[in-house]
């Protein structure tokens, strides 16, 4: 019964949008509603995927594949229209998250919209890129770059030369700021894997741990899953590099999962750090817990948390036997 009152009420929220569904007339925003309505119907639709609710999830994926038709393709195009007109900076964020929300769409309207606004709005578009996080704005960018090679063709030499410019430019900023979110994800990655260890170790938040939340393990978890989100130069090092810590237990079975799941990928970066680097890295990192947590053990006892070096050596070994096997994670 639950199923198909969340099936109605899909259809509900999307009849006045299909029953006026041309863009041809309407202004920014009346534009902006029908974008806006678009990515409300995608996202319900998305979380529709695994819901394990076969009707609602049919529904949805008709009722998304009939607004793109009837509606959105159509109001992408009015909203390129209205741009070309006179800069909306609501309208254009409206239409980067549309872009975002349907970044998989194979339809080649939207890649050559936003490319086509980049080509009349470059400044706007550079400015709109901020507002979004790194990896959206990667989204966005990358749709850029897809459409860019038929919208530069309708371009005077002139103005070619200067976008081709500026899109290199906005790739190197873009490039750069990912990079700068992926170090300080990383740095506090580190951070919280040596917290959430140093709790676990200590017999006192053992104590604490047990009679009342606290983060602990999960801290731990937490920082693991960070590292192992991205599959980046950078993540699959600092992925390699975790054979610096003490890991046992569930954190042990989550990190031996990451490490498979990477593959072959994660060899060659197994071996890039010394152990006495990655030790005196350790180190640091839990001095850096000793300060901002109380019940922890001293500084002095690094070697709850932090493997010796012989020990470092036969984590990485023991990390390549591994991924020679190729074994798979359950």
């Amino acid at each position: 019964m639950r199923s198909w009152l969340l099936v109605l009420t899909a259809s509900l929220l999307l009849c006045p949008t299909l029953a006026d569904a041309g863009c041809e007339s309407k202004n920014a925003a009346q534009v902006i509603q029908v974008l806006r309505q678009g990515i409300g119907l995608n996202e319900r639709f998305k979380r529709s995927v695994n819901s394990g609710d076969e009707a609602t999830y049919k529904a949805l994926r008709r009722q998304n594949e009939q607004y793109s038709e009837e509606a959105g393709l159509s109001c992408v195009r009015r909203a390129v229209d209205l741009l070309d007109q006179q800069l909306d900076e609501a309208l254009l964020r409206l239409l980067m998250a549309y872009v975002v929300s349907r970044q998989n769409s194979a339809d080649e309207t939207v890649p050559e919209a936003l490319a086509s606004v980049f080509a009349k709005h470059p400044d706007a578009v550079a400015s709109g890129l901020m507002s979004f996080s790194p990896g959206h704005a990667k989204v966005l960018l990358r749709t850029v770059e897809s459409g860019w090679p038929a919208v530069r063709r309708g371009l005077d030499s002139a103005l070619r030369q200067d976008r081709d410019e500026r899109l290199r430019a906005l790739r190197a900023e873009q490039s750069k700021r990912a990079q700068s979110q992926e170090e300080g994800d990383l740095r506090m990655a580190n951070v919280a894997m040596a917290a959430g260890i140093a709790m676990g170790a200590s017999e006192q938040t053992r104590t604490r741990c047990a009679v009342s939340p606290c983060l602990g393990v999960s801290q731990a978890e937490l920082g693991l899953a960070l590292i192992a989100a991205r599959s980046s130069p950078a993540s699959l090092k600092a992925l390699a590099e975790l054979a610096r810590f003490r890991l046992d237990g569930s954190l042990a079975e989550d990190y031996s999962c990451s490490v498979l799941r990477k593959g072959a990928k994660l060899k060659k970066w197994v071996g890039v750090t010394g152990a006495s680097e990655l030790r005196e890295q350790c180190i640091a990192e839990y001095s850096v817990v000793t300060r901002a947590h109380t019940g922890v053990s001293p500084a002095s006892e690094a070697d709850l948390v932090c493997r010796k070096e012989a020990e470092i050596v036969a984590a990485k070994e023991a990390l390549l036997s591994v991924l020679r096997a190729e074994h798979s994670c359950p």
